[in-house]
């Protein structure tokens, strides 16, 4: 009996065709009038390709037999790191702890070699000719011009591991009541909360009152533990953060640790309160560099941030004042998870969880004030950490990134993205005041302007890092391009003088950003190195890449010694006003540099030997 197929109509709509007469049309075709008719070719099935099967097979077998290893090279990595993490004692540590918080550029011989470690901690975005550098094929690639196989996944740059909370740890728990006033008004009268408004001045006490006094029950426990929750978190970043030296209060890791475990009790619904904590950890983990534990939280308070109705814009006031104040809070709110949801999906290469297509990016009134000449009141409006424009032009550059993971893409849509994205960062710093503007090049001793406040220079400064390293950004991105002559020596002329003008252009903002950093203050004037730290090996990433491209021109000397004189700041910053983890952090952060100017001179080497030896 042959088999019943659909006719043509029915068979496009996805439809049952359905005819009690195999002469007749089928009912749909009768009922609308249509021809009733079957002219496309019969599907086939393929017949079975016993090479194909045989290789699909090997294939599979090979990825099993990597993952055992990688499985079982974990887990001995994991067994043989236990004991040096128990040992470990930092002079933040508290008798009879252990501090398990990694410093942010401290090594992690156990990932070394991993490729999507490398773009967690390096970013997603070096390539060369197409190639993912940081891909097996791209490391093949850094060897040949090396002639040593880097390791660079033995640091840890912008990433960091999580580790389990150990049994020597003393519980944590909340302060006398006066020690929590005192260390929140501190914080609400500093320029943190100027930058990170996550706490809310005339909404705090209650937070306080709720955790001291609400009696615990069925009723008041999901508000009771939300709201310890946010003052543990607040203890956390305020250790962090601010150096506070009160004797009472424990660790920063203590209280973080504590604050998680609470919100997980109360997952099941969002409050104001929880989307605070969530917040103050996701900037306690930023600044610690646990960019991942930080991106895990960061979804969670992106959830609230929905529920809360803060990616909407309200043109009509509330009702009642102290609505419309919380309504206010709650946007700001919606600004900080904005920023943190663009540089950590840059930084990982994923989509934006706020994309600007659900949210109302109506910007907050006020916010040009932090250019005047003599602010009146700096401390009655938010700064913000970073420029809300310049955040919204970093949603554009974290979709494109995410798009180069297609190898379908053409270079002429790389290309265009580019030079769209590049007319954008250009138009975005036309539109600063020309005291603050970033600058591509700096001059050796470029001042402050005398009469900027602490807030100012701080933001001055960040603009000229923001502005360099989103060039170098988009402009490496370029060695996208390219993937068809990946075998060859040389490129059409057209795309490799597109690829020489954007190299030029990365290059001289690298060398910007690591010019920023000789200024003594540079470190001192953030507070915490977490604010910065990403950075420098970014900057350094780019000359280093050109040194392995072009080893022989004049330049790559150049540059070599610009990272060399790079190592010996980063090994000279040190400070009382540095936390221990700061430190760290700076040291390692040398010792990655000093790793890339040993492989560079090995480049160069290596290119003068082959070239005299073919003269």
């Amino acid at each position: 009996m042959p088999v019943k197929r659909a006719c043509d109509v029915c068979f496009k709509r996805k439809i049952q065709c359905t005819r009690t007469n195999p002469n007749l049309p089928c009912e749909w075709c009768f009922d609308h009038n249509l021809e009733c008719v079957l002219q496309r070719e019969a599907q086939r099935k393929k017949s079975d390709d016993l090479p194909s099967i045989l290789n699909h097979v090997q294939a599979l077998t090979r990825r099993v037999t990597e993952l055992e290893n990688t499985v079982e090279q974990l887990r001995s990595a994991v067994n043989g790191i236990t004991p040096v993490f128990q040992s470990q004692n930092t002079p933040l540590s508290l008798p009879g702890t252990v501090n398990t918080q990694a410093s942010p550029l401290s090594p992690q011989p156990h990932h070394a070699g991993s490729a999507a470690q490398h773009r967690a901690f390096l970013g997603q975005h070096w390539y060369f000719k197409g190639v993912p550098l940081f891909s097996e094929k791209g490391t093949d690639w850094m060897s040949s011009k090396i002639g040593q196989r880097p390791n660079l996944g033995k640091f840890r740059l912008f990433g960091s591991l999580s580790f389990p909370p150990t049994p020597f740890q003393p519980r944590a728990e909340l302060p006398e009541r006066e020690i929590v006033n005192e260390v929140l008004e501190s914080w609400l009268s500093s320029d943190w909360q100027r930058l990170y408004p996550v706490l809310d001045s005339l909404l705090v006490p209650g937070t306080i009152e709720a955790a001291y006094t609400l009696p615990p029950s069925q009723e008041t426990i999901h508000r009771q533990k939300t709201a310890e929750a946010c003052i543990l978190a607040a203890l956390a970043i305020c250790s962090r953060a601010s150096g506070y030296e009160i004797p009472e209060l424990l660790e920063g890791d203590a209280y973080a640790n504590l604050a998680h475990s609470y919100l997980a009790q109360v997952s099941d619904g969002g409050n104001l309160e929880t989307l605070e904590a969530l917040l103050l950890l996701v900037l306690y983990k930023t600044l610690s560099g646990q960019w991942e534990d930080a991106t895990t939280l960061h979804s969670s308070a992106c959830r609230i941030v929905y529920e809360l109705k803060g990616h909407c814009f309200y043109t009509t006031f509330a009702e009642q004042p102290s609505e419309q104040h919380k309504r206010e809070h709650v946007r700001d709110l919606f600004w900080l998870c904005y920023i943190f949801d663009k540089d950590l999906s840059i930084r990982f290469g994923q989509p934006p969880l706020l994309p600007s297509n659900y949210c109302d990016l109506t910007l907050p009134d006020g916010l040009g004030r932090i250019y005047d000449t003599l602010p009146l009141n700096e401390k009655a409006f938010v700064h913000f950490p970073q420029d809300l424009q310049l955040t919204q032009i970093k949603e554009r550059l974290c979709l494109f990134l995410c798009s180069l993971d297609n190898p379908n893409l053409a270079d002429s849509t790389i290309l265009f993205h580019l030079r769209q994205l590049d007319i954008d960062l250009e138009t975005w710093r036309l539109n600063i005041p020309v005291d603050f503007r970033p600058k591509l090049s700096l001059s050796a001793d470029q001042p402050f302007q005398l009469k900027m406040s602490h807030l100012q220079r701080r933001r001055h400064t960040h603009l000229q890092l923001e502005y360099s390293y989103m060039t170098i950004i988009i402009h490496t991105a370029v060695r996208r391009c390219g993937a068809a002559y990946a075998m060859n020596e040389s490129l059409p002329d057209d795309l490799h003088n597109v690829y020489h003008s954007s190299s030029d252009l990365s290059l001289e903002a690298g060398r910007t950003i690591l010019q920023t950093f000789k200024d003594p203050d540079m470190l001192l004037e953030q507070h915490a190195f977490g604010h910065v730290a990403f950075y420098p090996p970014i900057a350094a990433l780019a000359l280093f890449l050109n040194i392995l491209i072009h080893p022989l021109d004049k330049e790559a000397q150049m540059d070599l010694d610009i990272l060399a004189s790079s190592t010996t700041i980063f090994q000279n910053s040190s400070s009382t006003r540095m936390t221990e983890l700061d430190l760290e952090s700076v040291q390692e952060l040398s010792r990655f540099v000093s790793e890339l100017v040993r492989l560079g001179k090995s480049a160069i080497l290596k290119a003068k030997q082959e070239s005299q030896a073919t003269e």
